[in-house]
């Protein structure tokens, strides 16, 4: 990472800040940046689709900055993604391919989808294979007391122990899907390799956040927050929790010391990346329950760990502004609906584990920018003139309708008024594919098919929208199509 880049990354927040100006959250951001700087604060965040920054200006600054921002997607096949026919998740196409404001790094410590749709991840549906929207579950084997066996798709496993087995080809589910992802163009890239290239801060981070626990009054609900339950090596649920007796940990029916606690929760990680990990545990691996990382401590990690920049380990220059484009799940689209970074009330959450890295593990002050990634769903086909022109349309209609309003309220319903009227007129006229996108259905398979051409019309009047009037349109449009 050269100096430049470096410098770049940590004045991303000034130069967002002078994009807004005095537009929404222009203030609310530099009062953020304030209290960074002075020590006010170690974590500190905004939300970008509360903010009145251009769309144009957004995707510039962050190409400027030299910064490759997480686009957080699941393990799963990406096939349907990398070709521009998957509906709604193609925004993970034009963010990282079309636009590049963005990287895929894709979460591989998830579950597979139950065959009903009712557990595990049904979005992402790493237990299949999906071709043209059409799901194809895969032969999943798990580990018993007799020998792998078919796993049961009635419930869902945890995706780092399950093995696929196809014509006696016996690999981690994990290993098959990244041998598969790693063909296509977009290339993503997983978080569990990320986090293990820097091991040494991986396990002085997690330290940390256990001693942060331990030393709070309130150490048994921040324990708790770091953990999602627990598994077996079968990939199967277990039932009981992690909790601290001082002075180890018990995990179960366990007592494992820090130390021990910690290479636990490294061993999912450690079996998907190390190949003699890897093989022990395809070839039977000693039961053992495992604590699963929560989505708060791995957003924690994720930005801590700096997966923000090319070269995690170089020097932070003032601040580090961690900027994570999140689904519809973790950025939501505001006001219409809050993600769980918002609504799950992270930043409070974080701030006694941020406070204690900073002390104890040398973390820089950290701005967590939240970007919504369901803007781009907005961009139409180009091979599907009506919906372009209609797009247009709408986006500049929008555009002079709140130009001149400042009150995020009364903008708010100006914008509510010109995309109802326009879905009025206009609605039955748009593509089945472009509706589809605001359905609510949020999933890999079963979309509505997909024009064969991908390219999508970055037209100058979405340019011309802020990110909290794009976030608007899509959420009264959601709230439109479901009806």
């Amino acid at each position: 990472m050269t100096e430049s880049t470096m410098t770049a990354a940590a004045g991303l927040g000034h130069s967002l800040a002078d994009a807004i100006g005095t537009g929404s959250g222009g203030r609310e951001l530099r009062q953020a940046l304030n209290r960074l700087e002075s020590g006010g604060r170690q974590l500190d965040w905004i939300h970008l689709g509360k903010c009145d920054i251009a769309m144009r200006d957004l995707i510039r600054i962050v190409r400027d900055s030299g910064i490759t921002p997480p686009r957080t997607g699941h393990l799963g096949d990406w096939g349907d993604i990398d070709a521009g026919r998957s509906g709604l998740l193609d925004y993970n196409r034009t963010i990282c391919g079309v636009l590049g404001v963005g990287s895929p790094l894709l979460f591989d410590t998830t579950s597979t989808e139950t065959t009903a749709l009712d557990g595990g991840d049904t979005i992402y549906m790493p237990g299949s294979v999906v071709d043209g929207g059409v799901a194809r579950q895969l032969p999943l084997l798990v580990h018993t007391a007799d020998g792998p066996k078919a796993a049961d798709r009635g419930q869902s496993w945890f995706s780092p122990f399950v093995m696929v087995d196809e014509d006696g080809d016996r690999r981690l589910l994990s290993q098959y899907h990244r041998e598969r992802n790693a063909r296509l163009s977009l290339a993503p890239d997983y978080v569990s390799s990320r986090m293990m290239a820097s091991e040494d801060r991986l396990r002085t981070l997690i330290h940390t956040a256990l001693l942060a626990t331990e030393s709070n009054s309130r150490g048994k609900v921040l324990l708790a927050s770091l953990f999602a339950g627990l598994v077996g090596t079968d990939g199967a649920p277990r039932d009981g929790e992690v909790l601290f007796d001082g002075p180890g940990y018990r995990v179960g029916d366990e007592s494992l010391t820090r130390n021990e606690l910690v290479d636990r929760l490294l061993l999912p990680l450690t079996v998907i990346n190390d190949e003699q990990a890897r093989q022990r545990h395809l070839d039977g691996p000693v039961p053992t329950v495992v604590p699963v990382l929560s989505n708060l401590f791995l957003t924690m990690l994720m930005a801590q760990l700096r997966t923000h920049v090319a070269d995690p380990a170089a020097p932070v220059d003032g601040i580090d502004a961690h900027l994570h484009w999140g689904a519809i799940g973790m950025a939501g689209f505001p006001p219409r609906k809050r993600g769980y970074f918002e609504g799950g009330e992270y930043p409070r959450r974080l701030r006694p584990f941020f406070d204690h890295a900073a002390e104890h593990a040398g973390t820089a002050p950290t701005l967590f920018i939240v970007a919504p990634s369901v803007v781009f769903t907005l961009l139409p086909r180009r091979s599907q003139g009506t919906d372009v022109e209609l797009v247009a349309e709408l986006c500049g209609q929008v555009r002079d309708a709140t130009k001149d309003v400042a009150n995020a309220d009364r903008a708010a319903e100006a914008v509510q008024r010109v995309v109802e009227d326009w879905h009025g007129r206009h609605g039955g006229d748009l593509s089945e594919f472009f509706r589809s996108q605001f359905n609510g259905k949020r999933t890999i398979s079963g979309q509505t098919q997909a024009p064969a051409d991908p390219e999508v019309v970055v037209g100058e009047e979405f340019l011309d929208l802020t990110c909290r009037q794009a976030s608007l349109i899509v959420g009264v449009m959601q709230d439109l199509n479901k009806a």
